[in-house]
């Protein structure tokens, strides 16, 4: 594990040194703020304790930059739909809040599904792909949320 981290924190600060010198905006920033937060979220599922906290901390600042660049493309396009969909799981692996991962989730693909049709060749498979993930993500949530009111529904 600390292999891992330490490994981790090398490309994290490779990701930011590369954020911080593109614009705020595009494919290029969305991409290096994606990769520090995943490299933070990754950092945080091998750390404990204060460690844990810090790392998500970091991956949730990174994947906000992220999301905030990825505003200026197409709500289709593989750039901010990866976004969504790794802020969506680290929202539900490592801060355990299923209804935000979900409401992310859900979010980019509503967006997303009217403009799927106008992406250009080169990104449409990578996109289905991404929708795909997004979908099934969304339901095996909605599974977990609709088990948890049913639970505490009976404990009632």
């Amino acid at each position: 594990q600390g292999e891992i981290r330490s490994l981790c924190r090398e490309c994290r600060g490779v990701a930011d040194v590369h954020a911080e010198r593109e614009t705020p905006s595009g494919e290029e920033t969305v991409f290096w703020h994606r990769v520090s937060g995943d490299c933070s979220r990754l950092l945080a599922e091998v750390s404990v304790a204060f460690n844990r906290d810090a790392a998500a901390s970091q991956a949730e600042v990174s994947y906000t930059a992220a999301g905030l660049a990825a505003a200026s493309l197409s709500p289709a396009h593989p750039g901010r739909l990866a976004t969504a969909l790794n802020f969506s799981l680290f929202q539900a692996e490592i801060l355990e809040d299923v209804a935000r991962a979900c409401f992310i989730a859900k979010g980019a693909l509503d967006d997303a599904i009217d403009f799927a049709p106008a992406l250009a060749q080169h990104h449409k498979s990578q996109a289905g792909r991404l929708l795909q993930d997004l979908q099934a993500n969304i339901l095996e949530w909605t599974a977990l949320l609709q088990a948890d009111v049913a639970v505490s529904e009976w404990k009632i």
